[in-house]
């Protein structure tokens, strides 16, 4: 069991840093906002797995929170660029 825990550590380690690296690379607002949330879905997941190892319910609690706010981030991301757009199209219009 710990060796499987170790192995998701690593796996999930893996894709924090290629998040972290699409965040960072990311050709658009867009890709780094799906970036951020990738990179909270990992740190979630970090919290389950030392949770699992450590055998405690300490961190639940905290994942719950982080999870909230993680997901409203990015709907507040999307929210915003989303009025952005729309901005922007209403003002290409009055110019022509």
């Amino acid at each position: 069991m710990v060796v499987f825990i170790l192995v998701c550590m690593a796996a999930t380690m893996a894709a924090t840093l290629l998040s972290l690296w699409r965040m960072v690379k990311g050709p658009g607002i867009l890709d780094r906002v799906l970036a951020y949330d990738g990179i909270v879905i990992c740190a979630l997941a970090m919290m389950v797995l030392f949770s699992i190892y450590w055998r405690t319910e300490m961190f639940v609690e905290l994942i719950v929170v982080i999870a909230s706010l993680g997901f409203l981030t990015t709907v507040a991301f999307y929210y915003y660029l989303s009025s952005r757009r729309e901005e922007i199209s209403e003002e290409e219009g009055e110019d022509q």
